[in-house]
Protein backbone atom coordinates (compact mmCIF):
# COMPACT_ATOMS: atom_id res chain seq x y z
CA UNK A 1 0.00 0.00 0.00
CA UNK A 2 2.73 2.35 0.55
CA UNK A 3 4.71 1.90 -2.29
CA UNK A 4 1.03 2.56 -4.21
CA UNK A 5 0.91 5.62 -2.21
CA UNK A 6 4.54 6.81 -3.05
CA UNK A 7 3.40 6.62 -6.72
CA UNK A 8 0.68 8.27 -6.51
CA UNK A 9 2.96 11.39 -5.08
CA UNK A 10 5.55 10.83 -6.93
CA UNK A 11 3.36 11.31 -10.35
CA UNK A 12 1.31 13.82 -8.83
CA UNK A 13 4.86 15.82 -8.61
CA UNK A 14 5.78 15.39 -11.69
CA UNK A 15 2.54 16.62 -13.22
CA UNK A 16 3.53 20.00 -10.77
CA UNK A 17 6.65 20.20 -11.62
CA UNK A 18 6.65 19.12 -15.59
CA UNK A 19 3.18 20.63 -16.35
CA UNK A 20 1.06 19.22 -19.26
CA UNK A 21 4.46 17.37 -20.44
CA UNK A 22 4.00 14.39 -17.10
CA UNK A 23 5.85 11.93 -16.84
CA UNK A 24 5.78 7.98 -15.71
CA UNK A 25 8.24 7.53 -12.84
CA UNK A 26 10.15 3.87 -13.02
CA UNK A 27 11.57 3.60 -9.49
CA UNK A 28 13.96 0.59 -8.61
CA UNK A 29 13.68 -1.41 -6.05
CA UNK A 30 16.86 -0.05 -4.14
CA UNK A 31 14.76 3.02 -3.79
CA UNK A 32 12.73 1.41 -1.27
CA UNK A 33 13.08 -0.46 1.38
CA UNK A 34 10.96 -3.79 1.97
CA UNK A 35 8.31 -1.51 4.08
CA UNK A 36 7.61 0.80 1.10
CA UNK A 37 9.86 3.53 2.42
CA UNK A 38 12.58 5.44 1.17
CA UNK A 39 16.13 3.64 2.20
CA UNK A 40 18.96 5.33 3.61
CA UNK A 41 20.94 4.57 0.08
CA UNK A 42 21.35 6.88 -2.79
CA UNK A 43 18.30 6.03 -5.05
CA UNK A 44 19.42 6.07 -8.55
CA UNK A 45 16.92 4.97 -11.69
CA UNK A 46 14.16 7.64 -10.83
CA UNK A 47 13.53 8.71 -14.64
CA UNK A 48 11.32 10.75 -16.02
CA UNK A 49 9.52 9.91 -19.51
CA UNK A 50 8.72 13.10 -21.33
CA UNK A 51 6.86 12.36 -24.63
CA UNK A 52 9.01 14.40 -27.72
CA UNK A 53 6.98 17.77 -28.75
CA UNK A 54 5.18 17.19 -32.08
CA UNK A 55 6.12 18.51 -35.41
CA UNK A 56 2.94 20.25 -35.39
CA UNK A 57 -0.74 20.38 -33.96
CA UNK A 58 -3.45 17.69 -34.43
CA UNK A 59 -6.34 19.36 -36.04
CA UNK A 60 -8.84 16.74 -35.23
CA UNK A 61 -9.18 12.96 -36.29
CA UNK A 62 -7.92 14.53 -40.12
CA UNK A 63 -4.77 16.07 -39.94
CA UNK A 64 -4.27 17.46 -43.66
CA UNK A 65 -0.79 19.15 -43.49
CA UNK A 66 0.20 18.05 -46.84
CA UNK A 67 -3.29 19.63 -48.16
CA UNK A 68 -4.09 16.14 -50.01
CA UNK A 69 -7.85 16.10 -50.21
CA UNK A 70 -10.05 19.43 -50.37
CA UNK A 71 -12.20 20.46 -47.34
CA UNK A 72 -15.63 18.64 -48.13
CA UNK A 73 -13.98 15.34 -48.28
CA UNK A 74 -11.74 16.32 -45.45
CA UNK A 75 -14.85 17.03 -43.58
CA UNK A 76 -16.78 13.98 -44.93
CA UNK A 77 -13.63 11.60 -43.43
CA UNK A 78 -13.68 13.21 -40.54
CA UNK A 79 -17.16 12.94 -39.39
CA UNK A 80 -16.97 9.32 -40.25
CA UNK A 81 -13.82 8.77 -38.38
CA UNK A 82 -16.13 10.82 -35.21
CA UNK A 83 -18.46 8.68 -35.16
CA UNK A 84 -16.45 4.98 -35.54
CA UNK A 85 -14.57 6.87 -32.61
CA UNK A 86 -17.49 7.09 -30.82
CA UNK A 87 -18.64 3.92 -31.20
CA UNK A 88 -15.45 1.80 -30.98
CA UNK A 89 -12.47 1.18 -28.19
CA UNK A 90 -10.08 1.42 -30.99
CA UNK A 91 -9.78 4.64 -32.52
CA UNK A 92 -8.97 5.99 -36.32
CA UNK A 93 -6.72 9.06 -37.10
CA UNK A 94 -5.77 10.19 -40.50
CA UNK A 95 -2.67 12.51 -40.56
CA UNK A 96 -1.03 13.43 -43.76
CA UNK A 97 2.34 15.41 -43.65
CA UNK A 98 4.45 16.87 -46.17
CA UNK A 99 7.84 15.86 -44.85
CA UNK A 100 8.98 13.01 -42.28
CA UNK A 101 12.22 15.55 -41.55
CA UNK A 102 14.39 12.95 -42.33
CA UNK A 103 13.07 10.14 -40.37
CA UNK A 104 11.66 6.60 -41.02
CA UNK A 105 8.14 6.40 -41.38
CA UNK A 106 7.82 4.16 -38.71
CA UNK A 107 9.79 6.88 -36.04
CA UNK A 108 7.50 9.67 -37.24
CA UNK A 109 4.40 8.04 -36.65
CA UNK A 110 5.00 6.09 -33.40
CA UNK A 111 6.53 10.03 -32.44
CA UNK A 112 3.90 11.70 -33.46
CA UNK A 113 0.93 9.27 -31.79
CA UNK A 114 3.32 8.97 -28.70
CA UNK A 115 3.27 13.00 -28.38
CA UNK A 116 0.14 13.53 -29.16
CA UNK A 117 -1.34 11.03 -27.23
CA UNK A 118 -3.37 9.21 -29.46
CA UNK A 119 -5.51 6.51 -28.89
CA UNK A 120 -7.21 4.91 -26.23
CA UNK A 121 -4.53 3.69 -23.46
CA UNK A 122 -2.98 1.17 -25.56
CA UNK A 123 -5.50 1.35 -28.34
CA UNK A 124 -6.01 3.17 -31.72
CA UNK A 125 -4.79 2.93 -34.98
CA UNK A 126 -3.15 6.32 -37.13
CA UNK A 127 -2.50 5.92 -40.21
CA UNK A 128 0.08 8.32 -42.15
CA UNK A 129 0.71 9.84 -45.84
CA UNK A 130 4.04 11.17 -46.47
CA UNK A 131 3.39 11.94 -50.49
CA UNK A 132 6.60 13.69 -51.00
CA UNK A 133 8.78 10.74 -49.22
CA UNK A 134 6.08 8.18 -51.18
CA UNK A 135 5.54 6.94 -47.71
CA UNK A 136 2.54 5.39 -45.84
CA UNK A 137 1.75 3.78 -42.92
CA UNK A 138 -0.78 2.66 -40.51
CA UNK A 139 0.58 2.62 -37.15
CA UNK A 140 -1.67 0.05 -34.66
CA UNK A 141 -1.52 -0.17 -30.89
CA UNK A 142 -0.54 -2.93 -29.25
CA UNK A 143 -3.96 -3.69 -27.68
CA UNK A 144 -5.64 -3.06 -31.68
CA UNK A 145 -2.87 -5.89 -33.09
CA UNK A 146 -4.87 -8.74 -32.24
CA UNK A 147 -7.45 -7.11 -34.87
CA UNK A 148 -5.20 -5.41 -37.51
CA UNK A 149 -1.96 -6.66 -37.74
CA UNK A 150 1.19 -5.53 -39.66
CA UNK A 151 0.66 -8.23 -42.42
CA UNK A 152 -3.36 -7.24 -42.78
CA UNK A 153 -1.78 -3.21 -42.97
CA UNK A 154 0.44 -3.85 -45.69
CA UNK A 155 -2.04 -5.67 -47.56
CA UNK A 156 -4.89 -2.49 -46.83
CA UNK A 157 -1.73 0.07 -48.28
CA UNK A 158 0.11 -2.13 -51.35
CA UNK A 159 -3.73 -3.33 -52.36
CA UNK A 160 -6.24 -0.17 -51.71
CA UNK A 161 -4.62 2.65 -50.88
CA UNK A 162 -1.34 3.01 -53.03
CA UNK A 163 -3.04 2.39 -55.87
CA UNK A 164 -5.25 5.13 -55.64
CA UNK A 165 -2.09 7.53 -54.74
CA UNK A 166 -0.66 6.67 -57.76
CA UNK A 167 -3.49 8.83 -59.88
CA UNK A 168 -3.80 11.24 -57.10
CA UNK A 169 -6.73 10.30 -55.88
CA UNK A 170 -5.78 10.67 -52.10
CA UNK A 171 -9.22 11.07 -50.77
CA UNK A 172 -10.63 7.35 -52.71
CA UNK A 173 -7.20 6.11 -51.07
CA UNK A 174 -8.11 6.95 -47.73
CA UNK A 175 -11.20 6.66 -47.40
CA UNK A 176 -10.99 2.91 -49.12
CA UNK A 177 -8.47 2.69 -46.69
CA UNK A 178 -10.38 3.34 -43.44
CA UNK A 179 -12.89 1.17 -44.85
CA UNK A 180 -11.12 -1.06 -44.72
CA UNK A 181 -9.24 -0.80 -40.94
CA UNK A 182 -12.93 -0.60 -39.83
CA UNK A 183 -13.75 -3.37 -41.31
CA UNK A 184 -10.69 -5.45 -39.55
CA UNK A 185 -11.54 -3.53 -36.36
CA UNK A 186 -15.26 -5.08 -36.28
CA UNK A 187 -14.03 -8.16 -37.22
CA UNK A 188 -15.39 -8.04 -40.90
CA UNK A 189 -13.34 -8.54 -44.47
CA UNK A 190 -15.59 -8.07 -47.49
CA UNK A 191 -14.25 -8.71 -51.26
CA UNK A 192 -14.50 -5.59 -51.84
CA UNK A 193 -12.12 -3.94 -49.10
CA UNK A 194 -9.32 -6.67 -48.25
CA UNK A 195 -8.24 -8.72 -50.85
Amino acid sequence: MARKTFFAIAKAMAFLLIGWKAAWFVAQDGCLDAGGRWSNGTCVGVEAYVPPEPPFERTGVVTDRANLIDAADEAKLADRLKRHNAMSRHPISVVTTPSLDGQDIGTFTDGLAQSWRFGQGDRGVMILVAPNERSTRISVADGTLNLLTDDRSQVIIQSLMIRAFRGERYYSGLDTGVTAVIEAIEGRATPSSVP
